[in-house]
């Protein structure tokens, strides 16, 4: 199962990025999965129950999978979660 994890520094402020599977696209992105060479490789968000998820300070952005009553997928935008 070979995985490459890289890390590439640049700009004044050490900006790191990292990419599973291969090297990374651009400049542009903080993390990458890639399937460079024919591998399947999958995102797999954080699966929690909403009173999990409702306990921990959450920014904007960040993304779960909600396993209370209706299961889906939910987005962090604007200080509320929303189906996505």
């Amino acid at each position: 199962m070979g995985k490459l994890l890289m890390a590439t520094l640049r700009g004044p402020a050490f900006t790191p990025q990292f990419c599973i599977g291969g090297a990374p696209s651009g400049p542009n992105s903080g993390l990458e999965i890639s399937t460079q060479g024919g591998n399947a490789i999958q995102f797999v968000l954080p699966q929690m129950t909403t009173a999990q998820r409702n306990t921990m300070p959450t920014p904007d952005g960040a993304m779960v999978y909600n396993t209370s009553l209706i299961q889906c997928q939910r987005q962090r935008n604007g200080g509320a979660w929303n189906q996505f």
